[in-house]
């Protein structure tokens, strides 16, 4: 039960912007608090930069620098900041110049530039400022970034990502002896549904792994059909309120193929292909009949090859 209030009530203050931290009403120590792990949406994880780069001037990039989101690069070097934020190619592997990795833990989720701008720039802030109200700190709050250019496939492969998470989720239920809480939003969101397919070809029995690991899921803003706004974003760009010219970031998110996750998707196509109507997308009805009276063995409906 008290497992049941601490996290309705996590779901329900996360969203709101308070300044003051909520509290709960009833007594929940920090004992009964299950693990609880944040996956971010869309350009919500901080990238930085993991090889050195000599820009103009007295500029360079550093391992360890910030480039989602670097403000002063961003508005000053342009062209340079470009090289580290997009991807190289149809294999989106990294630009001959500069490779960029996500960063790890809160700090990579909860704002995505230090100083000034760090105000200006939310990933998953107040998510973690109501969670802390409710009395959870780093040891029961686990972020999971990711690298938001990539493709579900190469998170993985390349990253370890689903593997990194059923690892970690695995390491705190099994350390607090508590079932953990999931909370996505957006990308996310995607992104834990590939993992529980990912799951169904990596594990004997996943349904038995979902009931002893995971209580609870979240999936905050689902974009279960898609989001339009991927169109724009694919085709001239979206500034995301940051000082670059459509131009640059244009160029990064057309790099970024995992920006097609979120690619709307038609009303009409279930999971597994087939439309409402019982025809697949390849023209087969559930009968074997082509939606052209055609059985999949040549013979028409009437009979006549």
């Amino acid at each position: 039960m008290r497992l049941a209030v601490v996290v309705a009530l996590a779901g329900r203050v996360a969203w709101c912007r308070r300044r003051r931290r909520p509290t709960l009403a009833v007594n929940v120590t920090k004992e009964d608090l299950p693990p609880f792990f944040l996956i971010p949406p869309l350009c919500g994880s901080r990238l930085r930069a993991w090889s050195a780069l000599e820009c103009s001037g007295a500029l360079e990039i550093s391992p360890g620098d910030d480039v989602w989101v670097n403000a002063p690069l961003i508005s000053t070097q342009p062209r340079c900041w470009l090289e580290c934020a997009r991807l190289w190619g149809e294999a989106m592997e990294d630009a001959p110049g500069c490779a960029s990795r996500p960063d790890e833990g809160l700090d990579a989720i909860n704002t995505l530039s230090q100083g000034l701008l760090g105000h200006f720039s939310h990933s998953m802030y107040e998510v973690i400022q109501a969670l802390a109200g409710l009395g959870y700190d780093p040891t029961r709050l686990v972020a999971m970034p990711y690298d938001f250019r990539l493709t579900p496939d190469l998170l993985e492969r390349r990253d370890g990502y689903f593997s990194r998470l059923k690892a970690s989720i695995e390491l705190e239920t099994r350390r607090l002896g508590k079932r953990a809480v999931v909370l996505a939003h957006s990308l996310g969101c995607t992104l834990f549904a590939y993992f529980l397919e990912w799951l169904e070809h990596h594990c004997a029995d996943s349904l038995a792994w979902l009931d002893d690991h995971v209580g609870l899921y979240f999936a905050n803003g689902n974009p279960l059909l898609g989001s339009p706004d991927v169109a724009t974003s694919l085709v001239v760009g979206a500034q995301q309120g940051m000082p670059i010219s459509l131009k640059y970031i244009h160029e990064v998110l057309a790099s970024a193929g995992g920006l097609l996750a979120l690619a709307p998707r038609p009303l009409d196509v279930r999971s597994d292909d087939v439309r409402s109507d019982g025809v697949r997308s390849d023209g087969v009805r559930s009968d074997g009949v082509r939606s052209d009276g055609v059985r999949s063995d040549g013979v028409r409906s009437d009979g006549v090859r």
